[in-house]
């Protein structure tokens, strides 16, 4: 999260493993680290981009590889056909995996 907010995309990709997937209601799938990277660069290109997340609940595998996180997700960005900042809320889906020298990433990134 601090990553975002501090408009630092290559950390905020980071985040991410190489095979993800982001999926954006009216966006493409965004598939694979350097897809996602340059779509996050795209969004804090707005001066106007604020992004937090609500963790409504975080649960871990037994095998201690798999986890998944959901909840509220608010975005602030700036309507392209109106030049208004538009705030929106959805529900998002995290699905992670640890890796053995990487730790957790994000697999699997969905809003709804």
């Amino acid at each position: 999260m601090q990553s975002y907010n501090a408009g630092d995309a290559e950390a905020a990709a980071r985040h991410y493993a190489p095979d993800a997937f982001v999926f954006i209601p009216g966006q493409e799938l965004r598939t694979g680290r350097d897809e996602i990277r340059a779509n996050i660069s795209r969004f804090m290109a707005d001066p106007n981009f604020a992004l937090a997340y609500e963790n409504e609940r975080l649960d871990v595998a037994a095998s201690n590889d798999l986890a998944y996180s959901r909840g509220l997700l608010t975005v602030s960005y700036t309507d392209p056909a109106t030049d208004a900042v538009r705030t929106i809320q959805s529900h998002y889906l995290l699905v992670m995996r640890r890796d053995p020298n990487d730790g957790w990433q994000v697999v699997q990134d969905i809003s709804f």
